[in-house]
């Protein structure tokens, strides 16, 4: 009896320290902050996004103990940077340390190259197994993680010092969503990691990790992507705010699975086992992840379609029946009429042809929209035909226990977009089924 007594887990309040206190006052005390500051700049979702991020960073650091330092560090780099702008863009070139360590540029190459480095020092560490060079690798990946976080929010603040109008959340183009990739690809290993107490894989992982920071550099030094650019009409909305960042945490899960199953391959093929960890725990870490990618990437689309038509609608002027105004017609033919407007009329909307310009009319074709439902809630067809538990791996990705924890929170994820949900009818705000595609037919 006193054996069962010691394993009882105890209720949430009785487990947090002053440390979980302390807190989750300083994540309030912030968030008040910037309610006070920003409050006639926010409409009611920015309100609501404000509330849910600060008790969701509360929860989290909660949680994960280790997010109880890095989200605060990351912060304050962050405001530091910020401190030392004195509201000029400029200063980002001739203020020292905005120059070399501070602003967005600065903190997000010296990102890639602290992940490049603990790529290094893990494959080290694996192939001389050395605990300390694993440990090092572990620290550098940390050090990256906070110089990324850093540097995506004093990019958000520099978009607002090229103009209020300009300023936006850095997840709206190619450059910053494979920085929040890496991020978010880093931060769920190192979870992991601390989880299992196995530092072995992360070589694997951060090899995704860096071909990304590859792409980072490659897209910044050739085509100039770390510019800020204002962001186009379609994206101007609250929600780009939560599907992007679900987006990419279902990304990072199977970017880290891919690489964990990698390793799981090469383990159960006699390569590297006896240095890697057992393909025991490699085949749970890869499933755990599994378990909270696809809820996310599952929901994050049908909630954010109605959003992205009706944004699409007040873009293109829809019509009452789904079709273009008169006027927005009549203009894309006078570019379409002549060859040098052509793929402007093609990039103004969206379109394909133009080969018979002045003879073509819009069309808007409709698609019922069939939901898919999660593995794990699908049912065969035929029971008796059903395969037999262990005769296909595929039917324990998602046990009953992940069900019950993910997808109700992916479920609540999705709630947060019915307001902005329209009546199942063409508007002229848009429609609630997204378009197939725009076609062009004589």
């Amino acid at each position: 009896m006193e054996l069962a007594q010691s394993f009882v887990e105890q209720p949430l309040y009785k487990r947090l320290k002053p440390s979980d206190w302390l807190y989750a006052v300083l994540v309030l005390v912030a968030a008040g902050q910037a309610w006070r500051l920003y409050n006639p700049f926010m409409d009611g979702y920015e309100q609501a996004i404000l509330a849910g991020s600060a008790i969701g960073l509360v929860a989290l650091g909660w949680f994960w103990k280790s997010w109880r330092w890095f989200f605060p560090l990351s912060a304050g780099v962050a405001l530091l940077g910020i401190s030392l702008y004195h509201g000029q863009l400029a200063r980002a070139q001739t203020a020292f340390w905005l120059k070399f360590l501070l602003s967005s540029q600065s903190a997000i190459m010296w990102m890639c190259t602290l992940f490049f480095l603990a790529t290094l020092v893990y494959w080290a560490g694996l192939l001389t197994r050395s605990a300390m060079l694993s440990r090092m690798g572990s620290g550098l990946t940390w050090a990256a993680a906070v110089m990324g976080a850093a540097g995506l929010f004093v990019r958000w603040y520099e978009s607002y010092l090229i103009g209020s109008d300009v300023g936006h959340i850095p997840v709206s183009n190619l450059y910053e969503v494979f920085i929040l990739f890496t991020l978010i690809t880093a931060l769920m290993y190192l979870y992991y990691e601390a989880r299992f107490a196995t530092r072995q894989a992360g070589a694997f992982v951060l090899l995704v990790i860096s071909a990304a920071v590859g792409f980072i550099l490659w897209y910044s030094f050739d085509r100039q992507a770390h510019e800020i650019q204002p962001l186009i009409p379609a994206l101007q909305s609250w929600w780009m705010k939560i599907h992007v960042p679900a987006n990419f945490v279902g990304y990072g899960a199977f970017a880290m699975s891919a690489m964990l199953g990698v390793a799981e391959l090469l383990v159960l093929k006699g390569v590297l086992k006896d240095r890697l960890p057992s393909a025991e725990v490699l085949d749970e870490m890869m499933y755990k992840a599994i378990s909270i990618g696809f809820p996310v990437l599952h929901h994050r689309h049908h909630p954010g379609r109605d959003v992205g038509c009706r944004r699409l609608g007040r873009l293109l002027e829809l019509g009452p029946e789904g079709n273009l105004g008169a006027d927005r017609v009549a203009e894309l033919r006078r570019l379409a009429a002549h060859p040098a407007g052509e793929g402007l009329a093609r990039r103004a909307a969206g379109l394909v042809g133009g080969d018979r310009p002045g003879r073509h009319q819009l069309r808007l074709p409709r698609r019922q929209h069939v939901p898919v439902r999660p593995a794990f809630l699908r049912r065969p067809v035929n029971p008796a035909a059903s395969p037999k538990p262990g005769a296909c791996r595929a039917f324990r990705i998602f046990p009953v226990r992940n069900a019950g924890i993910w997808y109700p929170c992916s479920v609540f994820i999705a709630f947060l977009s019915h307001k902005e949900r329209v009546t199942p009818s063409w508007t002229f705000h848009g429609c609630p089924t997204p378009p197939p595609g725009w076609a062009f037919s004589r």
